[in-house]
């Protein structure tokens, strides 16, 4: 590559990262200028539930090995198969099938689903595994494009301000939880956090307690689960998310402390960087950011090009 083309390649990154920072800033300004406003839910008569929503954090989608010609075909001539080249990560997957099993155990009758990313956001396709598994369309809410927990927590925040829902029962992580509560704070939303950890393990043992009422019935031998809240948490494949979790997002959550929900440098931050990329693939924990990744990507394809002109990628 000549020196002339690597230069001119790393002051577009630049001139990139600076014009990004810069409508960051405005945008970010512009939005705090405004009050969101959103269409309350939906009356459920005669209400018992000890929550008015299960709100579900995602943690980022992943592209499918698939072929798109494929996937547009199915969608076209409906067929079965593959509908979108992204699937939901591990995270998202298990977040899901948590608020799903708080669902089943009426804790809300609302399921509210703040999504990262567009075509699909990530509540695209939670909302179609929830539909599949028998969840009322009608009691499924989502808010795509909010790529950040301070983002997606904020229409929960102007839907309890306006007095659209009450308390929420939010599902997260244990390695997101305490940042979690500390915004639930900040943002002045009424709630409580369900881990999923501890979701799992507490549907997986009610379902066999269940079970052995029927085995005890039929004369057949009770039986244990092994299911271990500790364990799950504490998976040393997890380590690089726990270490990722107490890096610069909580550095910046201590710099806005005096702004409240403006949140200017986490905001600021979020909208360069895009989202975080939180998965497990081929059984090693991936963890980044998507718009640091379709950089690298777009700097490695550049400098291809420039190198074997005639070469296509």
């Amino acid at each position: 590559m000549a020196y002339s083309d690597i230069v001119f390649v790393k002051s577009w990154t630049v001139t990139c990262l600076i014009c990004s920072f810069v409508f960051s800033f405005v945008f970010c300004y512009a939005h705090f200028m405004e009050t969101n406003s959103y269409s309350p839910l939906s009356e459920v008569e005669n209400r018992v539930f000890p929550y008015d929503a299960i709100v579900i954090l995602p943690y980022t989608r992943k592209k499918r090995d698939v072929n798109p010609a494929d996937v547009e075909r199915n969608n076209v001539e409906n067929l079965p198969g593959p509908r979108t080249t992204y699937s939901m990560s591990h995270f998202t997957s298990r977040a899901v099938l948590a608020g799903r099993e708080l669902y089943e155990q009426q804790k809300a009758p609302f399921i509210i689903l703040p999504g990262e990313e567009n075509n699909p956001a990530t509540s695209d396709l939670e909302k179609d595994y929830l539909i599949k598994n028998g969840i009322d369309v009608n009691n499924i809410f989502d808010f795509p494009n909010l790529n950040g927990t301070q983002q997606q927590l904020d229409p929960i925040a102007d839907l309890q301000k306006n007095g659209s829902i009450g308390k929420v029962l939010i599902v997260s992580f244990e390695f997101h939880k305490e940042r979690v509560k500390e915004l639930m704070r900040r943002w002045g939303i009424q709630g409580d956090v369900a881990e999923v950890e501890q979701t799992h393990v507490e549907y997986l043992r009610e379902q066999n307690r269940r079970a052995n009422e029927k085995r005890k019935v039929l004369g057949e031998e009770e039986r244990k689960i092994r299911a271990n809240r500790d364990t799950l948490v504490n998976l040393p494949a997890l380590e690089p998310i726990k270490k990722a979790e107490h890096g610069i997002a909580i550095k910046l959550m201590k710099l806005d402390k005096p702004f409240g929900r403006k949140a200017p440098f986490s905001r600021i931050a979020k909208t360069i960087m895009g989202p975080t990329i939180t998965d497990i693939q081929g059984g090693k924990v991936k963890v980044g950011l998507v718009r640091i990744e379709k950089i690298r990507k777009a700097l490695f394809e550049a400098k291809q090009k420039l190198t074997h002109p005639s070469q296509k990628l």
